[in-house]
């Protein structure tokens, strides 16, 4: 009996004086005033006797009420309620943000679904711990009670039988209230378990939550970067529409003044052809009254000469076919330096230019016809065409279009910015000329119009035309250039020539099979027309003054006269590569220029003279 009264009452010194001397439970002691302990993120709420009396949950209700039935004294024991936390401002901002989150992603509705769906798996689970510490609470009631009654069995029989058949009895329960108690204690321990299991998934959403709200909070940037990146482009683009607009008034107003500066550009133009006109007029009155005068003067000298002269049969003229030899006739009518002469088609009048500006025309016989005065510079060049034209250029810049038979000027072309080496007929009214601006410029006569300029990188010093469009030209670089105005690219072919200075004059024979070249030293070079090889060169031993004469070549083809520093003159068989003929004495300075007729040859030199050779 010793032994069972220790089993059914077992000591309690090893408690806390505030805890229940149950052995099933360990609580608060229900005198004091609600507790609350935090809990896996919710509050633990430790209630009173008089609290759990008032606001029992329907299972204690049940439970209580059928102990109550057999024993009136029973006292409910306190009951643990498991209550959420209130919500903190970053909880309620978090729940906002999921809000928000799952109406604009989809993906994070998932983890809100599975938040909530925790929530309430974690509120059935504290409910069941509730339910099975109300029921722990209520066998440690019935425990206390029955050891009780036991304790007070035992005092009143302690001999009897009966007395000991009701302790058997009571020992029964409490072996049954033990086993209930086992259970209910494997029951909170699989609660436990499962509510950390809950609390360890509760905390992986709440993780994966908070890495939902950290990465809305980077799409939120972002989007913001985006918006503004959005607001920067709408104001540039509002920019640029606003400059655009204002470039669209700036170029009208330019326009309209570009126009308004054309119109008085064409004005200015028409008043300087005008100008031009007038000065020309002025000039061609000059030029009449002085060829007036000069005939009357010559008429007279011609006059008094006849009646000097005796009277001589005339003579049948002949074709002369052999080398000139002699000069029949010196002319000394410049009065500084000659540098060009020309002759015109089928023996026809012939004309010089030099440092006097003016251009002298001369019948095939030697007697002046006329002067022609209207450059301002040295005359560098002289061509005629087919016609009753003549072209001259000048270190003045300029190019002057002559009419023989009015001897008036038809055109002055004014385009070049530097002197004007060469001009040339490309045919009746076409006109070619090359600069020292390294230009060669097309003008057409019809309109007295530049009609196209080729820009060149290397001067141009002679030009033979080929055909209206085509011609060959000679350059400072001793290439020779073919070219054809008619093309995009007019410069067709350029071949360098073995020379050892700049070419200076280039002509073509009589045949057009091939171009004669020279240098500024006087090297000549004979080239095939088609394909612009060289044929034969040549290299005297005496220099050619001005840098360079411009040679002539015979009617026959077959020589090419060479004005040397001297003044004297070679001619140079091309068949034979040999000096034919040394004409001398000539000049008594630098030969500059040579033409050959059928029946003469005249060169003109720096001494300001003019000698026309004929043969014996």
């Amino acid at each position: 009996l010793l032994l069972f009264f220790l089993c059914i009452n077992p000591t309690t010194t090893s408690l806390p004086p505030t805890t229940s001397h149950s052995p099933f439970c360990h609580t608060t002691d229900h005198s004091h005033t609600p507790q609350a302990v935090p809990f896996c993120g919710q509050r633990l709420v430790i209630m009173a006797a008089a609290d759990a009396r008032t606001s029992p949950s329907p299972a204690q209700s049940d439970l209580g009420g059928e102990l109550a039935e057999s024993h009136d004294s029973y006292e409910p024991p306190p009951r643990v309620v498991l209550e959420p936390l209130s919500a903190q401002p970053w909880q309620a901002f978090a729940l906002h943000a999921f809000a928000a989150l799952q109406r604009a992603s989809k993906p994070t509705a998932s983890v809100f679904a599975a938040h909530s769906r925790m929530r309430e798996q974690v509120k059935a689970l504290a409910a069941e711990r509730d339910e099975e510490k109300r029921k722990c609470a209520e066998a440690e009631a019935n425990y206390a009670k029955l050891q009780g009654e036991t304790a007070q069995a035992v005092a009143k029989a302690s001999g009897n039988t009966e007395a000991q058949a009701q302790i058997a009895q009571l020992n029964h329960q409490l072996v049954k209230l033990f086993s209930e108690k086992e259970q209910l204690t494997e029951s909170i321990t699989r609660l436990k378990m499962d509510v950390e299991a809950k609390s360890a998934e509760l905390r992986s959403l709440k993780s994966k939550l908070e890495a939902a709200l950290a990465d809305v909070v980077q799409r939120d940037a972002q989007l913001e970067a985006q918006q503004q990146k959005l607001e920067e482009q709408a104001l540039c683009g509002s920019t640029l529409a606003d400059e655009l607009t204002a470039l669209q008034l700036e170029y009208t107003s330019l326009a309209s003044k570009h126009a308004k500066v054309e119109e008085e550009r064409d004005i200015l133009l028409a008043k300087v052809l005008e100008v031009q006109q007038q000065q020309a007029d002025l000039q061609n009155a000059l030029n009449a009254k002085e060829q007036a005068e000069r005939e009357q003067q010559f008429s007279q000298e011609l006059k008094e000469a006849a009646e000097r002269l005796p009277s001589v049969p005339i003579a049948s003229r002949h074709v002369r076919t052999g080398l000139p030899c002699r000069a029949v006739h010196s002319l000394e009518v410049h009065a500084c330096e000659i540098y060009v002469v020309a002759q015109a088609a089928r023996g026809g009048p012939f004309a010089t230019g030099g440092t006097d500006k003016t251009v002298r025309l001369w019948s095939a016989s030697g007697s002046q016809i006329t002067s022609l005065a209207g450059h301002s510079g040295s005359v560098l060049s002289i061509d005629f065409s087919s016609g009753e034209l003549l072209a001259s250029s000048s270190s003045d810049k300029s190019v002057i279009i002559w009419n023989m038979t009015s001897k008036r000027i038809v055109h002055q072309l004014t385009s070049h910015t530097d002197k004007v080496h060469v001009v040339r007929f490309l045919s009746a009214n076409r006109v070619v000329s090359a600069s020292q601006d390294r230009t060669i410029k097309i003008w057409s006569l019809s309109r007295g119009v530049c009609e196209r300029t080729i820009m060149i990188t290397s001067t141009c010093f002679d030009i033979v035309a080929v055909d209206p469009h085509r011609f060959f030209t000679c350059h400072f670089d001793k290439r020779l250039r073919e070219f054809d105005s008619a093309l995009d690219r007019p410069e067709i072919r350029a071949i360098s020539l073995p020379a050892r200075q700049a070419l200076t004059c280039l002509v073509c024979d009589s045949h057009n099979s091939h171009l004669i070249a020279t240098s500024k030293n006087g090297e000549v070079c004979v080239i095939d027309r088609i394909s612009l090889e060289p044929v034969k060169t040549w290299r005297p031993s005496d220099g050619v003054g001005m840098g360079g004469c411009k040679v002539a070549v015979s009617p026959c083809s077959q020589y090419v006269a060479i004005g040397l520093a001297s003044g004297d003159i070679l001619l140079w068989h091309i068949a034979k590569g040999e000096v034919e003929k040394r004409l001398s004495p000539g000049h008594s300075n630098a030969v500059t220029s040579l033409v050959w007729s059928h029946d003469h040859l005249i060169s003109v030199a720096k001494d300001g003279r003019i000698l026309v050779w004929e043969d014996a």
